[in-house]
Order: C-alpha cells, then structure tokens, then sequence
C-alpha cells in the first residue's frame, strides 16, 4: 500500500468521524430541544391549570389551595385533576368555598372526619368515640 492510498484511508476516516460527531451534536441538540419543549408545554399547562383553580375557587380556598400545593403537591395535583375533571362534566355549577375543598381534600386522603370535646380549659380535646367508649366501658 502506497502513502497515497493510506493518506486517502486515513482522509475518508476522518470524515467519517467528523461526520458521526456531527450527527451526535445534531443529535443532542434535537433532544434538547424536545426537552425545552416537554417543558415548556408542562409549564403552560400548569399555567392553564392554575387560572381555572383561580376561577373555581373562592379567594380563601385559592389561598388554602396554594398552601396546599408547597405542601403536598401531588395531593394538590389530584385535586385539580378531580376538579378539572368535574368542570368538564359539567357538575360543578358555582365557585367552591375553602371546606368543600377541605372536604374534597379528606376525601381524597381518606381521613374521617371526627369531633372532639374539650370541657375546660386545663383539658385537653378528647375525641367523641374515645369518650363514649369510656363512659360506657
């Protein structure tokens, strides 16, 4: 094999490596670029999601819902999409007050509700069923 042909292998290899870095590079932009826009799709929707709860939900219970999200967000998102999902269905027909999203809330992590006593100051709140079983134990 002469110099030459060497020279022309070792050019088209070259090639061939310039060409798959810039198919990499390529490559990579694209998928950043898909990033950016998943991204940016989810940040509109979030928008979009947060002026409907604006618009279903009293003031107090916009607040209480805000305050809700930095605490527990994928609560705050079930209940959004439960909302959403009842607004589409036609059967949420006025704003919600503060306790009925309280209540939607309960229902969502399956809390009960319960009632406590409290008859002075020094006690402390007893729960109704734990001072019912008392009295008649």
């Amino acid at each position: 094999m002469s110099d030459d042909e060497l020279e022309k292998i070792r050019a088209r290899r070259r090639q061939q490596f310039m060409n798959r870095i810039s198919e990499a590079k390529k490559e990579e932009e694209i998928k950043k670029e898909e990033e950016n826009l998943v991204q940016k799709q989810q940040s509109e929707l979030e928008e979009k999601k947060e002026i409907i709860m604006e618009r279903v939900l009293y003031p107090d219970a916009f607040d209480y819902y805000k305050t809700l999200k930095s605490q527990n967000p994928t609560l705050t998102q079930t209940i959004e999409n439960t909302l959403i999902y009842l607004i589409a269905q036609n059967q949420i027909t006025s704003r919600i007050k503060k306790v009925e999203l309280q209540i939607i809330e309960r229902k969502i992590i399956g809390k009960e509700p319960t009632i406590k006593i409290k008859r002075n100051d020094d006690e402390e709140a007893v729960d109704i069923a734990t001072k019912l079983k008392e009295r008649f134990e």
